[in-house]
């Protein structure tokens, strides 16, 4: 059973100032909707897409450079959508290559650190912390999804706050389903779906250290989503419920704290 972790949106590498997208001109082919451009994918927020559109292209290969060497632990991608269907057999592999070997446009030329299926719109793998500089994220069988697919963003972290515990008693989660509920005189009860659901989660964390208090404070003071790795390794992007966020000082020795975040994730 892992513990929890997170990863603050300033973590992950390609959506960094640094990252540049090496699709187009040497490198490999820009597959996306005008619309909705492949540059997308270096924005923090997962609503501003990459699609993209019907295309025959098996495996989708996308190449990033990070700008630096980075430790990568931990990959995946965020705000995955069919645009028809639900998840087919996409499977999703990471490639890299160093500082020192320098960039490379042949696909076959990046070494493999893993590979993990999408079953959802947001999966992760954990491999060993490697130092990479350039990034080949591949999406094989794309066509399983009928009219293509969009993307909030991939995820590359080296940073992991583990906070070496999953949480206190008395920590909940919670599924919204968005609705509108309306009566008619009739007395029949009609739904509309308005979005997707979502879960949200209120979790306490009791006798912590100054250490994790500064991990939750650095979620906590910040506007952007962070991911949190939970105890089944799940993974969700989350963004904090409340502006405000309180901690209570035990004044106990060693120096503890009891405090609670909630947050919710973003569909």
């Amino acid at each position: 059973m892992a513990t929890t972790r997170l990863i603050r949106a300033g973590d992950n590498r390609t959506t960094s100032a640094s990252a540049v997208i090496m699709n187009g001109g040497s490198g490999p082919p820009l597959i996306q909707d005008p619309a909705y451009p492949m540059s997308n994918l270096l924005n923090n927020d997962r609503n501003s897409v990459w699609a993209s559109g019907p295309t025959a292209t098996d495996p989708i290969v996308v190449h990033i450079d990070m700008g630096l060497s980075q430790n990568v632990r931990i990959f995946g991608l965020l705000g995955m959508r069919a645009a028809t269907g639900g998840f087919g057999p996409v499977q999703l592999t990471l490639g890299f290559r160093t500082a020192l070997q320098g960039y490379a446009s042949d696909p076959a030329s990046y070494t493999i650190a893993g590979s993990v299926f999408v079953t959802g719109p947001d999966v992760f793998l954990e491999i060993t912390p490697t130092g990479m500089r350039y990034l080949q994220f591949s999406l094989a069988s794309p066509g399983s999804w009928g009219n293509g697919f969009s993307l909030g963003k991939f995820l590359a972290a080296a940073t992991v706050n583990d906070l070496d515990m999953i949480y206190s008693p008395g920590s909940a989660r919670g599924v919204v389903v968005p609705q509108i509920r309306r009566e008619a005189q009739s007395g029949t009860i009609h739904v509309t779906r308005t979005g997707l659901n979502y879960q949200t989660f209120a979790l306490s964390f009791r006798s912590i250290t100054d250490a994790t208090v500064g991990i939750l404070n650095g979620i906590a003071i910040s506007e952007f989503p962070f991911v949190y790795l939970d105890y089944n390794n799940a993974i969700f992007e989350c963004l904090l419920s409340r502006a405000d966020w309180q901690r209570t000082h035990r004044w106990s020795p060693p120096n503890l704290w009891d405090a609670d975040l909630e947050f919710r994730q973003l569909a």
